[in-house]
């Protein structure tokens, strides 16, 4: 039996729809993209429904310079923005929650050097 999906609306109004649904206890992909594009780009939109059909949420974001990210991409930016959205979504999902990095092409590199520094924390969950 499929999981249960919930997506988020168009406009979300507060943090609450975010904390109620990232701490439902379905495991998080923080999706990494790319270099071309925008997390947006309908191919990744179609790996997000895959994602969310099979139980996860989804969680993207663009690296300054990309999308509506103002800004200039680097190695240590990317990961800094990894982290910034892995710290968000423990915030809003507790920090048990079960994340799972997932970078595609360019955001392979940023996904292996944040994973790499979160180890290098003693982050339990990495």
């Amino acid at each position: 039996m499929a999981p249960s999906v919930t997506y988020l609306p168009d406009s979300v109004e507060s943090d609450d729809d975010f904390d109620r649904i990232l701490s439902s206890g379905l495991p998080i992909v923080l999706y990494l993209h790319g270099n071309l594009g925008t997390r947006g780009t309908y191919h990744r939109v179609d790996l997000y429904k895959v994602l969310t059909s099979l139980g996860y949420h989804v969680v993207a974001l663009d690296y300054a310079g990309f999308g509506d990210s103002p800004g200039w991409p680097t190695e240590d930016g990317m990961a800094a923005d990894a982290r910034l959205v892995w710290d968000w979504i423990k915030t809003r999902g507790g920090e048990s929650q079960r994340i799972y990095v997932w970078g595609h092409s360019l955001g392979s590199a940023a996904a292996t050097l944040f994973v790499k520094r979160l180890c290098e924390e003693g982050n339990k969950y990495a």
